[in-house]
């Protein structure tokens, strides 16, 4: 849309895909709230070895020819 000089039109479908994505967003993870909050509540040793697994794994797929973004992503998580 940029190119055919419509780029005020595209940055405010944007912005409104935006906002209603968060809007949604928002309410559902209001709504699931509680019930997420009780379940994390009842992670236990196994679960977290789980998710550092995972993250390793994740780490290692980022990572996979450059030792730079494997270190960058282990840094950020």
């Amino acid at each position: 849309m940029t190119r055919q000089g419509r780029a005020g039109l595209a940055l405010g479908i944007t912005a409104i895909g935006s906002w209603i994505a968060g809007t949604f967003s928002l309410i559902v993870l209001m709504s699931l709230g509680p019930e997420l909050a009780s379940v994390a509540l009842a992670f236990g040793p196994p679960e977290y070895f789980a998710l550092i697994v995972l993250g390793l794994a994740m780490i290692t797929s980022l990572g996979n020819k450059s030792l730079v973004k494997g270190l960058i992503a282990a840094r950020w998580g």
